[in-house]
């Protein structure tokens, strides 16, 4: 217990000790209690402290009523009763206690609400982002292949910008197709769902690049289709080299390794060992003193033995004399025979001989035997002499080197030429396997460095990649290889992915249908794998190492291993997780736009119903109410026409559910306090859910008004608590609540139906049966109900629902089977004060009057009977079905005319227009419009315009006589 002796010090001492609750005296010096407690409820630390007023001077009402404004929970008179004292603190704490629950609730809430929209937005950032900064090119097109979005890098592959490539089809940019083709693949595409395969595309300076293209259709309103474009150039330029790379080494293998094999490109120094023909040529000029030279058909130099000073020092070092040899070396040996030879002069006026050396019938060089002059003739030295002069040789060393050159006769030159010309044949029968096989297991231990190098190089780029890249052996079911980034995907490493077979962590099912899916792939494969490259893309949810699954893609072929004879699976996987997390939220988010739509056409033939049968009702219950006035009430006549009126009035009720439903019910709006008018329903709505349930009420502080029909609110509280009331199977508990309410603009763009702003919440909350998300899924549905037959309509709720969204709110259901189920309905706050709610409701006896009213229907038999109502009332009617009808009347009528009754809706001109037309002709006219719902013509939205008097068909005459006297003495009737 803390005490303390003036107001000042209370406030200090419930500040420091946040008591459970504060026992106030009024009548106090200095400060008196009604301060006291207007400063502790004013401050946020003490608002919570429940206070008792006490006080044996200020007992009168006035006392109360203000110490009770000013936030007391409690006003006791002394001498104070112990019992009454620790009652109403016990109820005191009891309400603290649940307000600092209910606080602890919604700020926990609000807190989940937060990191939910946080971790939404999050994730929706990730994926635009991946989106756009993708190294691959994205499309978004129609069904009829124009682009409806594009990424930056199809932009710069393309060489388009954004704006022109958005104003593009698909035939603007492909290069292999012709437009009939793509629209014919795009028929396809939209049967099928999918595809990948491999074009070209023409970038906007005219040049075409290689794509891989993979394509996915869903089928939902938009009918949208996703593509995924990757260039491949550069790899296709790769795969080309590399195959042209595999032609020529194969040739040279064949040429190699098959002696009738075709060489192709090659040229002698590829198919003969040079080294050892010099070596044996050498040896040859050690035993003959015969020199030699073979040379490939280009000129170029191979073996060279013996050759003479003339040559080397002069006739091939003087670029003209060089050139005449090289002309002669090649001139001389076309034409030749294989097995042959053939002498010729040269240009440099000496003799040689060549034999050809032709392999596979191909000419790759020749053997020559080198300059000489035959035995029996005679040099002419005054032709060298001039020779020497003419290229500014050293004259005397130049016919030096000449008297060197040998001298054979032409037996000898015979003899060694027919040496040669076998070993020519010989050269070319050899194959080079056996030639040259030093050279080749050199070169192929060269080959093999290059295949390490290369194998290393592509391993580096395989293990830097983000996807997993991967290969199985379909034979084994075991992973021959996994790249490291597989522990990223799911925590385990490639060690243990290689350790167990692919269907380790499969049940049975799964494992049967993993096999059948890959045997009927391979078989397909082999079958018809010659000339097809076919890739398979699938979507699969894999388990992690903590427990986890992860969605990945995968895409795959299959390849012949041509070592084991098994076929392989060759794979590249990547998380697809957040993707599929936005799939789902957008197929969530079309779930609730396909709902709305629903709903808003099921509203519109209902409120088109309720119309037609309005002018029906009016028509029943008007006849019924002037023919009651005409039966005694001992007649047995009289009951049969209440029941009559009773059945008129019950339909009546339920077409202004339906129209309520559309949100075309006329209401009139006023700004109210919510807690008061719930405050007075409470002992109407205890008589209605019965004593067998526990009604509380927790009316929330500081709310702020609400602009609403009152009548709106009874019958929406009136429906929560008689739905609550049917849901609890005996006896139980049913919460009405209030409370201040706030959403900004990053909440709700996370959740649909919501708008940014301060809301006032009217919840209803009950323990009965619950329901499970089938039944919460059709809720809100016209004619829905989980009632016996004769038991619902199915409108209570769909009424609800209208008469929340007419008033621009929203609302909110909880429920879990056997857990209950709460209704939130929030309502804009308004800024305007609360309005009186004390008028007094017009009386039931028929008003009466002796003015003259012009009536304005075009429904005859509404206007026949509101004739004899108004006439019956004592006025003077001129009716009229028609606008143009009225306005003839109107301009012919001699007297004046006080009031216009007139039907909204009617053809050629509406009420509002004929209004405005007959002021000009009767300024001081009133108006008193009438009808089944007003279509927005006096009412946005089915709210009525300021100063807008409205009678709802069907309308009683007792409700006519009392519209009627409202409008016509109304002067300045404001909202």
């Amino acid at each position: 217990m803390i005490t303390a002796q003036s107001g000042p010090e209370g406030i200090e001492q419930a500040l420091v000790e946040q008591p459970d609750t504060v026992l106030l005296d009024v009548h106090m010096p200095g400060m008196d209690g009604f301060e006291t407690c207007r400063r502790l409820k004013a401050d946020e630390r003490t608002r919570p402290i429940p206070v008792v007023m006490v006080t044996a001077v200020r007992t009168d009402a006035p006392s109360r009523i203000k110490g009770l404004e000013l936030g007391a929970d409690a006003f006791l008179s002394k001498p104070i009763d112990e019992q009454e004292l620790v009652s109403q603190l016990k109820v005191a704490l009891r309400i603290k206690t649940a307000e600092d629950a209910l606080r602890a609730e919604r700020d926990s809430l609000e807190t989940l609400v937060q990191r939910r929209t946080a971790e939404l937005r999050k994730s929706e950032e990730r994926s635009r982002l991946i989106l756009r900064s993708a190294m691959d090119g994205f499309w978004r097109l129609d069904r009829q292949g124009r682009m409806l979005e594009v990424n930056d890098s199809y932009c710069r592959m393309s060489g388009y910008t954004r704006p022109e490539l958005l104003a593009m089809s698909i035939s603007d940019v492909e290069a292999v197709e012709t437009p009939a083709e793509t629209a014919a693949h795009l028929r396809k595409l939209m049967e099928q769902t999918e595809d990948r395969f491999e074009s070209r595309h023409r970038c906007k300076d005219g040049t075409v690049f290689d794509v891989e293209v993979s394509v996915q259709y869903r089928e939902c309103e938009e009918e949208q289709i996703a593509v995924f474009l990757r260039d491949i150039t550069e790899r296709k330029r790769a795969e080309n080299a590399l195959r042209e790379s595999e032609a020529t080494v194969r040739n040279r293998l064949k040429a190699i390794l098959e002696p009738e094999g075709d060489i192709g490109t090659l040229n002698l120094a590829d198919v003969v060992d040079l080294q050892a023909l010099q070596t044996m040529m050498e040896d040859f000029y050690r035993l003959s003193r015969i020199g030699s030279a073979i040379l490939d058909v280009s000129g170029r130099v191979l073996v060279a033995v013996g050759w003479q000073d003339i040559c080397t020092k002069f006739h091939r070092v003087h670029p003209e004399t060089a050139k005449n040899c090289q002309e002669s070396d090649l001139t001389l040996a076309e034409g030749v025979l294989a097995g042959t030879f053939k002498a010729y002069r040269c240009k440099n006026h000496m003799w040689d001989v060549v034999t050809p050396i032709k392999v596979k019938g191909k000419h790759l060089g020749s053997i020559y035997l080198g300059q000489f002059f035959f035995a029996d003739e005679i040099p002419d030295y005054e032709l060298f002499r001039r020779q020497a002069r003419q290229h500014g040789f050293d004259e005397t060393k130049y016919l030096a080197a000449l008297d060197r050159v040998p001298r054979w006769s032409r037996e000898t030159v015979d003899a060694v030429m027919a040496f040669y010309a076998k070993l020519a044949g010989m050269i070319s029968s050899l194959s080079y396997g056996t030639v040259k096989l030093s050279r080749d297991l050199a070169e192929r231990k060269r080959v093999e460095a290059a295949l390490r190098e290369s194998e290393q190089k592509y391993r580096k780029l395989t293990e830097s990649m983000k996807d997993v890249v991967w290969t199985l052996d379909t034979e084994t079911m075991y992973f021959t290889y996994v790249s490291p980034s597989v522990a990223d995907l799911c925590g385990y490493s490639p060690e243990e992915i290689l350790s167990e077979p692919v269907d380790a962590p499969l049940t049975a099912d799964a494992i049967d249908d993993l096999k059948t899916l890959i045997r009927q792939r391979s078989a397909d494969y082999l079958a018809n794998r010659e000339g097809r490259e076919d890739y398979y893309t699938d979507e699969v949810e894999l388990p992690c190492k903590d427990g986890s699954r992860v969605w990945t893609e995968g895409i795959t072929r299959y390849v012949l291993n041509e070592e084991t004879g098994h076929v392989e699976l060759h794979g590249v996987t990547r998380d697809i997780t957040e993707r599929k997390r936005a799939e789902a939220e957008k197929q969530k988010l079309e779930e609730q736009l396909r709902q709305a739509l629903k709903m808003e056409s099921v509203g519109r033939l209902a409120g088109g119903v309720a119309h037609d049968f309005n002018n029906m009702l009016g028509v029943i219950l008007g006849y019924t109410d002037m023919a009651l006035d005409h039966v005694d009430p001992a007649q047995p006549l009289f009951a049969a026409l209440q029941e009559i009126r009773k059945a008129s009035e019950r339909s009546a009720d339920l077409t202004r559910q339906l129209l309520t439903f559309a949100r075309k019910q006329t209401i009139a709006p006023k700004v109210i306090d919510l807690n008061e008018t719930v405050d007075g329903m409470l002992k109407l709505l205890r008589r209605l859910i019965g004593e067998d349930i526990d009604l509380v009420w927790k009316p929330g502080r500081n709310l702020g008004p609400v602009k609403v029909d009152p009548s709106q609110v009874h019958q929406l509280l009136a429906n929560l608590c008689v739905n609550a009331r049917d849901a609890i199977p005996g006896v139980g508990k049913l919460t009405i609540e209030t409370d201040a309410a706030a959403f900004d603009e990053a909440w709700c763009a996370t959740h649909t139906g919501f708008v940014p702003g301060e809301y006032v919440l009217l919840a209803v909350s009950d323990n009965g049966c619950g329901m499970d998300q089938e039944t919460l899924g059709h809720l809100f549905e016209p004619f829905f109900t989980t009632k016996g037959v004769g038991k619902g309509t199915g409108l209570g709720l769909a009424t609800v629902y209208g008469m929340v969204q007419q008033n621009n709110g929203f609302i909110n259901v909880d429920s879990e089977p056997s857990q209950g189920t709460t209704f939130k309905v929030y309502l804009p706050r308004h800024a305007a004060q609360t309005a009186s709610l004390s008028e007094t409701a017009p009386g039931r006896s028929a008003e009466r009057g002796d003015e003259t009213i012009l009536l304005v229907e075009d429904e005859p038999a509404i206007l026949k009977m509101a004739t004899m109502m108004l006439e019956r009332l004592g006025y003077a009617v001129v009716g009229a079905r028609t606008p143009g009808e009225a306005v003839r009347l109107a301009e012919a009528h001699a007297g004046g005319i006080h009031l216009l009754v007139t039907d909204v809706v009617m053809p050629d001109m509406n009420g509002r227009d004929l209004a405005e037309h007959l002021l000009s002709m009767y300024p001081n006219l009133k108006c008193l419009f009438m009808s089944g719902y007003t279509a927005d013509i006096i009412a946005h939205q089915g709210v009525l315009a300021a100063r807008v008097q409205f009678i709802q068909k069907p309308f009683s005459l007792t409700d006519l006589a009392a519209k009627v006297r409202q409008a016509l003495g109304d002067e300045q009737r404001k909202e």
